[in-house]
């Protein structure tokens, strides 16, 4: 009884470390990322610079060198300095093997493409139904438009800022440290609360969709072979295909731009169906084991982490405001 006691008390510190680091970076995020350009030009007129609306349009663009600092810098102060402190100074565990070990190839292979499959092939047949709903109801929305380097010099630094901060920051704090944590509560459970987190953590509701199935695939391979690298790699991979399709949008009024954008079509979506194949023939797709799960009463110790109910009155808030930019 006081070792199960003990292990309660340990389960609900780090419920409430996890919860409290996930509320601080979505309010960093809700916060400092949209409205840093008022207290930066206060800031650059107190020092005397001149155009100080030219200098915030520069820091607030993707396209040039000046932005992509910028926001890398924002980046790392909002999200990655945080998860990166918070897992440094957490508590040890026995499963440390989840935190060092390297997928295989065939693994690592076989993931990415299921993950890309299941991704896009969900999130794509649910934005034709939504699509076709909302023309009969009369609304269109529009996704939100991304600006993309202006010379290929700068594409190195935004594969950075958009592919590699973001795949291992988000991918400690998630599956690092929620979902790990949250595996006392059982694997199955730990997968899918991961990616409703993960889901909630992004800004844009024309992402919910598709991070939640993603969020799913990264948390079940991560456990499945018990490989945190591993959601890691697919993260990147997630974010470096965006990247790409950024990149390859602005020349499709081109005959060679929409060649390009086809040919790369095509190439990901035979990957992703080879080895989504290759990994239901090869390693099947099994429900995750539930050892060590805690009593299933004590999951309603999630019920009383005060800041959980924070974390989603802000993804409230801001889903609100995203929805209205979407249709607006």
């Amino acid at each position: 009884m006081k070792q199960i006691n003990t292990e309660k008390k340990e389960f609900v510190s780090n419920l409430n470390t996890v919860f409290v680091i996930l509320t601080s970076v979505k309010l960093l995020m809700t916060v400092v990322l949209p409205f840093w350009q008022r207290p930066v030009r206060s800031f650059l007129e107190l020092l005397g610079v001149e155009n100080a609306d030219e200098a915030i349009k520069s820091l607030s663009s993707e396209s040039d060198i000046a932005g992509l600092c910028f926001g890398t810098a924002l980046y790392l102060l909002c999200v990655s300095i945080p998860v990166f402190a918070s897992f440094i100074f957490r508590s040890e565990n026995e499963d440390d093997g989840f935190f060092v070990r390297m997928p295989t190839a065939p693994q690592a292979f076989c993931a990415i493409g299921t993950t890309f499959f299941v991704s896009y092939a969900v999130t794509g047949l649910l934005f034709l139904l939504f699509d076709r709903l909302f023309a009969i109801l009369g609304y269109r929305f529009s996704p939100p438009v991304s600006e993309t380097p202006s010379s290929p010099y700068l594409i190195p630094l935004y594969i950075v800022y958009l592919c590699v901060l973001p795949a291992i920051s988000e991918e400690l704090l998630l599956r690092g440290l929620a979902m790990n944590t949250l595996k006392k509560c059982g694997k199955g459970f730990a997968v899918i609360f991961s990616a409703v987190l993960f889901m909630m953590m992004h800004t844009s509701p024309a992402n919910y969709i598709f991070s939640f199935c993603a969020g799913i695939c990264m948390g079940y391979f991560s456990l499945r072979f018990n490989s945190l690298k591993l959601g890691i790699i697919i993260h990147f991979f997630l974010n470096l295909n965006s990247a790409v399709l950024r990149l390859t949008e602005k020349y499709l009024h081109t005959t060679a731009g929409q060649m390009a954008y086809t040919l790369y079509f095509i190439f990901v979506a035979v990957f992703a169906l080879t080895f989504f194949i290759a990994f239901a023939v090869v390693f099947k797709f099994r429900k995750l084991s539930h050892s060590n799960e805690m009593p299933p009463f004590q999951k309603r110790l999630l019920l009383k982490q005060p800041f959980l109910y924070i974390f989603i009155f802000v993804f409230i808030i801001t889903s609100y405001f995203g929805v209205i930019s979407m249709f607006s």
